[in-house]
């Protein structure tokens, strides 16, 4: 599985997060989330751990396996 994810915060405390997901082994079908806050400033890691759970309940749904390996690609090193 193959999985991207970013955040990008607005002002006013407001965060949206993207996360895609790859769903098979030939990296050709994939699932797509988005989180919005309002009102708090949140970082990726602060929501990861429930994004990745849904990506692999779904994964197993349509495989019926959890997949053998997991690599996660994070981009938004802040310049700050």
């Amino acid at each position: 599985m193959i999985i991207g994810a970013d955040v990008h915060h607005k002002t006013g405390n407001r965060s949206t997060i993207g996360f895609v997901a790859s769903m098979n082994d030939k990296i050709s079908q994939y699932m797509s989330l988005i989180e919005q806050t309002k009102g708090e400033k949140i970082e990726i890691m602060d929501k990861i751990g429930s994004l990745v759970e849904r990506a692999l309940r779904n994964y197993y749904q349509l495989n019926g396996r959890y997949p053998d390996n997991i690599v996660l690609y994070r981009d938004g090193v802040s310049d700050g």
